[in-house]
């Protein structure tokens, strides 16, 4: 099976893993730019980086070599006799006369960033490497640039989705499942339209009949995820052997009768919304485990090594009071606030007086 790679930042540090096998260096750096005149540290890897290259950027109004390098926009090295102060003077220290070789990279006449190879020892870097590094160079652009684009556009189709649904009337048809005329049913439309084009967790609270999964699945028709996975897992049914596999999925033999590998609600929901119902009921055995892959974004199966990434919205629902459930020690208030971010109390009918 060939292994999934999840993100453009997982992309970037392959390539530099495997330019290693063909290049030899001790540090490999690509620096994006960051407004107009900002290098900043996006992937390091090789012997020689350290945490301090992290938070490193580079000021081009401070840097005149480089901003000159920039507008080159070709691969340069370094002779060894060269005076110029080191790309990372600050924060390593380098052997007078160390390889230094940079590149700038370049998107339809724009700087993104650069790519800087750097070798303790003297004349690492050929003709040829230049050349290729070059190449390399513009697949890096390329990487970068699509990283850029699709981040921008998905921030416009979040403003897109949430303009949409300030315009939206309670007469229209995403809204045909939720039906209702009182003053405090339409405070909770007003505020599922607030925050559905987000992807903010939301906890629903309220009585058994009050319509949170429809509001759930309103939450999801009303956001960019709309037309991707709508997954609902109802907690109350879970005992704690069976609420891990159910959430994470699990391997084949992890247990005696995983007679196969199977994903679990996570996967599934993936690029889409995951319903957590009454998630009050979930063991707390489970729960650190749930606030884990909240937390990092990833998990792994029962029985499996392998850590897998999954982009999900998690909407949860709870009959019960979480806050009570945390003082008695019941529910983790670590949790309660991940998944509360935005809280959602949907009154009972006998609130709703036009609605009876």
């Amino acid at each position: 099976m060939i292994p999934e790679i999840n993100n453009n930042e997982e992309i970037l540090e392959l390539i530099l893993e495997g330019l290693n096998d063909l290049v030899d260096f001790e540090l490999a750096v690509i620096l994006k730019i960051r407004g107009k005149d900002r290098l900043e540290v996006q992937k390091a890897v090789g012997p020689l980086r350290s945490e301090r290259l992290t938070d490193f950027a580079i000021s081009l109004a401070e840097r005149k070599d480089i901003a000159a390098l920039m507008d080159a926009g070709k691969p340069y090295l370094f002779n060894e006799d060269e005076e110029h102060v080191d790309t990372y003077a600050e924060i390593l220290e380098m052997p007078e006369g160390h390889s230094c070789l940079v590149s700038p990279l370049t998107f339809e006449d724009q700087p993104v960033g650069m790519l800087t190879l750097d070798h303790s020892a003297c004349s690492k870097f050929s003709p040829e490497i230049v050349k290729f590094i070059g190449t390399i160079s513009k697949l890096i652009t390329i990487i970068i640039a699509q990283s850029d684009t699709s981040a921008y556009m998905l921030e416009k189709q979040k403003l897109l989705t949430e303009e949409r649904n300030l315009l939206l009337s309670a007469e229209s048809i995403k809204f045909s499942k939720v039906i209702g005329n009182s003053q405090a049913w339409h405070s909770v439309l007003d505020a599922v339209k607030l925050v559905a084009g987000s992807d903010v967790s939301v906890l629903i609270q309220g009585e058994t009949g009050t319509g949170k999964e429809e509001i759930a699945r309103l939450l999801h028709r009303l956001s960019a995820r709309d037309g991707r996975p709508f997954v609902a897992l109802n907690c109350s049914t879970l005992t704690p052997s069976l609420a891990e596999s159910a959430l994470f999925g699990h391997e084949k033999g992890a247990f005696t009768d995983a007679y196969s590998s199977r994903k679990g609600q996570f996967e599934l929901a993936d690029g889409g919304t995951l319903f957590l119902d009454e998630i009050g009921d979930l063991p707390m055995e489970v729960q650190p485990k749930l606030l884990r892959a909240l937390q990092e974004g990833a998990f792994e199966r029962v029985g499996g090594e392998k850590q897998i990434k999954c982009d999900v919205r998690i909407v949860a629902a709870s009959h019960i009071d979480l806050q009570e459930a945390i003082g008695r020690k019941a529910f983790r208030e670590d949790l309660y606030y991940r998944i509360g971010v935005f809280p959602l109390h949907l009154p009972a009918l006998r609130e709703r007086d036009n609605d009876v």
